[in-house]
């Protein structure tokens, strides 16, 4: 068997694969998707255990991005999100019927892995990794350790990060619509562009963020500590920003209608109304 293992460098090193016995005939490319609580997809389409081949199906060998066929992730932003299960499949290279830059479209693979990505993300696994483009939204990832990680363009749309700890992360224009950030430490991240639209931030610690440009539209902002964080141009119409600290903070630009600053504490910040 050969599998070329690019995509390992994003995984870490101790997944535990379980691979079909006659999988040594054949050279295959390593690719990982999420699938819903107990295996299936799309169409109800069932993916097996570990160690398993799947069922062979048809696949289109066009050019077409979307079309029938089974689909699997090449890097962070191939696949799908919403979906609790986290698979790693290999796919013989007969079976590949198209690829472009993020994903495989493929008649059949076997699953290899169940990895636990959250109980790798809780355990500091991906601190200060690149998960660029990645697509989490809708996961659990309360406790999370993503201290300097790369998100990047990450789709974090209804993402549970209460609690997590995101110390000087790259969150630049990345989208967290609805998240749950609650008590989380945002110290020094870069938020640059990102949209929060109604994300709960209630206690979160944002102290010395850059927050320029940011869309924080009807997000909660009670008790955050926002401590000489740069606010630049950012859009918290509707935000409630009751009790939150925001000495130091750089103001200017920022559209504040709407917002609730009741008791909020603004001392030496710039550009305030």
């Amino acid at each position: 068997m050969s599998i070329p293992l690019p995509l390992l460098t994003i995984f870490p090193p101790e997944i535990k694969f379980v691979f079909p016995d006659d999988i040594g005939e054949f050279t295959c490319r390593l690719a990982w998707r999420r699938s819903r609580d107990g295996g299936t997809s799309r169409y109800c389409f069932r993916w097996p255990a570990p160690g398993e081949w799947t069922e062979t199906v048809k696949a289109d060998r066009s050019d077409e991005e979307c079309s029938f066929g089974l689909h699997a992730a090449k890097n962070w932003r191939g696949a799908l999100g919403g979906r609790p299960l986290f698979q790693l499949v290999a796919v013989p290279v007969g079976e590949i019927a198209h690829e472009d830059r993020n994903k495989l479209r493929f008649r059949r693979a076997a699953v290899v892995a169940h990895p636990d990505v959250v109980g790798m993300i809780r355990a500091g696994k991906f601190a200060g990794a690149d998960l660029g483009g990645a697509n989490l939204c809708k996961l659990d990832m309360s406790r999370a350790d993503l201290r300097g990680a790369n998100l990047t363009d990450a789709i974090l749309t209804a993402a549970d990060l209460r609690g997590a700890n995101l110390r000087g992360a790259n969150l630049t224009d990345a989208i967290l619509n609805g998240a749950n950030l609650t008590d989380a430490i945002l110290t020094r991240a870069i938020l640059a562009g990102a949209n929060m639209t109604d994300a709960e931030m209630l206690g979160a610690r944002l102290v010395g963020a850059n927050l320029n440009g940011a869309r924080l539209v009807g997000a909660n902002l009670t008790d955050a500590d926002m401590f000489d964080a740069n606010l630049t141009d950012a859009d918290m119409f509707d935000a409630n920003l009751t009790d939150a600290i925001l000495v130091g903070a750089n103001l200017t630009g920022a559209i504040l209608t709407g917002a609730n600053l009741t008791d909020a504490i603004l001392n030496g910040a710039v550009g305030a109304q």
